[in-house]
């Protein structure tokens, strides 16, 4: 893993950020992607890139980023989400904003990152959906919903490139104590 270039969204918290820590104990240039650096690395090759990922413009200008500074990626961790709770009458902002960040967030990177891979012979993409992709989230249908397409999105990518020499794996955690369960704290804690 020595001088790996890693990827993460969502970094500042849960999954993100333990990534982080383990990518930079292992020698890789990390850089972060989140609406706001909370985390406390203070390592050399950490770098952080402030970008809202629900927009493809911003995707496409945060790759120019990466590839000026590192001319490589070599794992990408999509790994940024919400959680909204509401039923069949959560508002159009809240379908969005989940559709945006849960689905369409992965299309605009797939779109920049897998010709890089491509090119590179070499790659791993890692996309965090949910176990409510698989089962559900009875207090959310607009996370369950978006994180089931999460799961389609990454099988239909993995199945479609198996021929290349990249992997593709997606993952479905269940609660995971960071700020998009707080106030929620008795559900993470049956989990344990």
């Amino acid at each position: 893993m020595n001088n790996s270039v890693v990827v993460v969204t969502g970094g500042s918290g849960g999954i993100g950020k333990a990534l982080i820590k383990k990518y930079l104990q292992e020698g890789s240039f990390v850089i972060s992607v989140d609406l706001e650096n909370t985390t406390d690395f203070k390592d050399k090759n950490f770098t952080f890139f402030q970008c809202d990922v629900e927009a493809e413009n911003n995707i496409n200008d945060l790759f120019k980023l990466i590839l000026k500074k590192h001319s490589r990626i070599d794992y990408f961790f999509s790994n940024a989400g919400i959680l909204s709770l509401g039923d069949e009458n959560s508002s159009n902002f809240d379908w969005e904003k989940n559709w945006k960040l849960h689905l369409m967030s992965h299309v605009f990177v797939s779109r920049k990152l897998l010709p890089i891979f491509k090119k590179q012979n070499f790659g791993y993409f890692l996309i965090t959906a949910s176990a409510a992709g698989l089962l559900t989230h009875i207090d959310s249908i607009t996370y369950s919903v978006t994180k089931h397409s999460t799961i389609a999105f990454a099988e239909w990518i993995a199945i479609n490139n198996r021929q290349s020499n990249f992997y593709v794996s997606v993952i479905c955690p269940q609660a995971v104590r960071t700020n998009m369960t707080k106030g929620r704290e008795k559900d993470v804690a049956a989990l344990d």
